[in-house]
């Protein structure tokens, strides 16, 4: 069997021309992405739901603000 020429392939549809392959790939680059976006802002805006939670009911913000300064003075310290 011999091999089809180049102009015989695209006349086709069997291969693609450089404009076709760059339209190609970013369509499903894009596609791809979508998952992980999503993700991402659902991870968001569960971090934000627990923000306010703790912030309405307890006043948590703040303590964890002072625990994290807590820890980071005695780390600190250990260093220094």
């Amino acid at each position: 069997m011999n091999p089809l020429p180049v102009k015989e392939l695209r006349e086709r549809g069997q291969l693609l021309s450089d404009k076709n392959w760059l339209l190609r790939i970013i369509l499903l680059e894009s596609i791809a992405g979508v998952p992980g976006m999503v993700g991402g802002t659902l991870r968001h805006l569960r971090s934000l739901r627990l923000l306010v939670s703790l912030n309405v009911t307890t006043g948590g913000i703040e303590l964890m603000q002072v625990e994290t300064g807590r820890r980071m003075d005695s780390h600190s310290a250990r260093r220094g």
